[in-house]
């Protein structure tokens, strides 16, 4: 009898490890080059269609390429969203960063697929809307920002269907939020405050390339970091800063950052006495403060090619905005 019982035990516990292993391989994924071939092809037109639509102005073939639940969202909007996206983007300059494919299991309703492992990988969440998943995220070549598109594709059965596109920034001058979130940690460690600051604000910016769906594995880190850091930024320096050792006694009002030739540069805000059309003097106190900016935000000089000073005078009181004069340093 003892023998039965055991021989039953080992039995029902054969079979469930046999469902329970039915049940986790029912979900298996596959990135890039590991991706079946048959379905890398099908995904490349289904992909090339998408493109076709924005390069050609033709919103109408959406339907075409759409999961009935996406078109039904998105059917009043979609003339002016490609009317708005296509000429902003070289759809012809497409580099693929991931595509990641996964079979999925029907008991969830919701799901994901990621890169890879590494500290700037990153995982895509998706409504489970079909049996398998297609995930291709690529960014738009350009020399400034780099824009990335995120779409999400499932297959039901009427072939492999859109269910969500995303644009948004995935780097400047090719630094991602991974790579900005270092560089702005070791400038920040250094105590490069203003450096590390515009590192972080730029983090912000690219943060969420496929919008909410997309998630950096460290992606909570970068945030408590950056927010930790702009709050002894914040604490360190107090607005406006006069510089006394200049007899026309300039105010630096704040810093940010802009776009230059090859790289972003600080934008340093100053407020100056000196009329804006004496463009000689204002200069000559331009030279003055750039030669003394390290000693105010340590490491500016160091770490940049070039500073932007944008030079003001006192706003009048119902004034709507200030008269500048830019200088490059």
């Amino acid at each position: 009898m003892k023998q039965i019982r055991l021989y039953l035990s080992v039995l029902l516990f054969s079979t469930f490890l046999l469902q329970y292993s039915c049940t986790t391989f029912m979900e298996r994924a596959w990135l890039n080059e590991n991706i079946p071939a048959d379905t890398r092809d099908e995904m490349d037109d289904q992909i090339k269609k998408l493109i076709n639509i924005f390069q050609q102005q033709t919103p109408e073939k959406f339907e075409a390429i759409c999961h009935p639940d996406l078109w039904a969202k998105i059917k009043n909007e979609a003339a002016d969203y490609v009317k708005m996206i296509s000429p902003t983007i070289s759809f012809d300059q497409l580099v693929y960063h991931n595509n990641m494919y996964k079979t999925n299991s029907p008991s969830k309703e919701s799901n994901s697929v990621f890169s890879g492992m590494g500290d700037a990988d990153y995982s895509i969440f998706y409504e489970n809307k079909g049996a398998e998943t297609f995930v291709s995220t690529g960014y738009f070549k350009n020399d400034t920002i780099q824009t990335a598109m995120t779409a999400t594709f499932c297959k039901i059965a009427e072939g492999w269907k859109l269910t969500n596109l995303h644009f948004g920034n995935l780097s400047y001058y090719h630094q991602d939020a991974p790579s900005l979130f270092q560089e702005g940690k070791v400038l920040f460690e250094k105590g490069h405050l203003m450096d590390a600051s515009i590192k972080f604000a730029l983090l912000g910016d690219v943060l969420k390339p496929g919008g909410k769906n997309w998630v950096y594995h460290k992606e909570e880190e970068m945030i408590k970091y950056a927010n930790e850091a702009g709050q002894q930024t914040i604490d360190t320096y107090t607005f406006p800063i006069t510089i006394d050792k200049i007899p026309s006694l300039p105010k630096i009002m704040g810093f940010s950052s802009t776009f230059g030739e090859n790289s972003v540069r600080p934008l340093i805000d100053v407020q100056t006495s000196i009329p804006l059309n004496d463009t000689t003097k204002i200069s000559i106190e331009c030279d003055a403060i750039h030669a003394m900016i390290g000693t105010i935000f340590p490491g500016v000089d160091l770490n940049n090619e070039h500073i932007v000073y944008s030079a003001y005078n006192e706003v009048e009181e119902g004034a709507k905005e200030a008269l500048t004069y830019t200088m490059i340093k």
